[in-house]
């Protein structure tokens, strides 16, 4: 806005202008999940039309040549992963590459791609929903009478020691975990 922010956030970033210390970004990999309705669109030519109607014709026609709808179980899994890498997996990777360049402080990436074990069928269409991830950085696994699994509540236990450890030391690796590159 020329006040608040006297320069768009990723030309800050871009020219090192950040706070330099330790930095961790990510996203879920069905980020859109919850966004696109169900279904929606319910047929290869509807996909088409609905990428070339959000993209443009040209840039639309580039988009379906990287994420053609016959690369999906359904139409409604190809417009979430565009909509999910076009909106959260594309800026990420670009701000995360973006501040390593600027800086000598570890950058670190997460890409989550869990998907909650013990809900219906019909639910797990969401995937790997936008915040899903902050149940299990939180450990707040058991909110809305969610049952976890065994095994949700190890990666819980799991993403919990890596946040605090980075959030107190600025690096996640340690206590035995499985080592979180840079």
């Amino acid at each position: 806005d020329g006040w608040v922010l006297p320069v768009a956030p990723m030309a800050l970033l871009r020219a090192g202008m950040q706070h330099h210390v330790p930095f961790v970004i990510g996203s879920n990999a069905e980020e859109t999940g919850q966004a696109v309705p169900v279904g929606s669109p319910p047929t290869a030519m509807g996909y088409e039309t609905a990428i070339r109607t959000l993209f443009g014709k040209a840039l639309g026609d580039a988009v379906l040549a990287v994420y053609p709808a016959s690369d999906y179980p359904t139409p409604h899994l190809a417009m979430v992963r565009v909509t999910t890498d076009a909106r959260f997996v594309c800026p990420s990777r670009q701000i995360a590459r973006a501040v390593a360049s600027t800086q000598s402080e570890h950058v670190y990436r997460y890409f989550f791609k869990h998907t909650l074990d013990n809900v219906p069928p019909m639910l797990k269409v969401y995937g790997s929903f936008h915040g899903l991830e902050l149940a299990f950085v939180f450990g707040h696994l058991g909110g809305n009478a969610y049952m976890p699994s065994d095994g949700e509540k190890a990666l819980s236990a799991s993403m919990m020691g890596y946040w605090s450890r980075f959030g107190s030391t600025g690096d996640p690796n340690g206590g035995g975990a499985t080592m979180w590159p840079v």
